[in-house]
């Protein structure tokens, strides 16, 4: 029996793999899953104006998200007084049940809240903004956005060495 097949086909196999990663077909880029901001009321806005009203927004997004939580942290903490004064385990268990309800409920209202006030505005101002800077910056800030301290401390930094470099 010869080892000349068994030679071949593994010498094949071992050139032809990563040949075949190299010429693999390439992914396409990504495109876009928002369409191109139609004419809004944002599309017409200046981009200093377009700045401002999205600060306005990201303010009132805020405000609406440190209320809910203010409020839920009222909630846990009378339940906690309320499970403190308490001995046994399946009241204690009880209350917390309906702790964890109620927070529920205030979740759901709060998120009604958000969709009533805020969430056509935000859709609008993130199209006009995607429609300004185009979709490759939107990936990139998309991807970037999991490692924003480390960028902006870095963006931070180069700031001050132009700076200096500048002087």
């Amino acid at each position: 029996m010869s080892f000349k097949p068994l030679v071949l086909i593994l010498a094949g196999i071992m050139i032809g793999v990563p040949v075949g990663w190299f010429l693999r077909v390439k992914a396409p880029p990504e495109k876009s899953i928002i369409p191109p901001a139609k004419t809004t009321t944002y599309t017409s806005l200046s981009d200093e104006e377009l700045k401002d009203r999205s600060a306005q927004l990201v303010a009132a997004i805020r405000g609406l998200t440190r209320s809910f939580y203010e409020e839920d942290n009222r909630m846990r903490m009378a339940a906690d007084e309320k499970s403190a004064g308490v001995k046994s385990q399946a009241e204690q268990q009880r209350i917390r049940k309906a702790w964890v309800e109620d927070s529920a409920k205030l979740h759901d209202t709060f998120m009604q809240r958000y969709k009533d006030d805020f969430w056509a505005d935000a859709v609008l101002v993130r199209q006009a903004i995607v429609a300004r800077i185009g979709p490759c910056l939107e990936r990139r800030i998309l991807c970037c956005s999991n490692s924003q301290r480390i960028f902006s401390a870095s963006n931070r930094w180069q700031t001050v060495l132009n700076f200096w470099r500048s002087r």
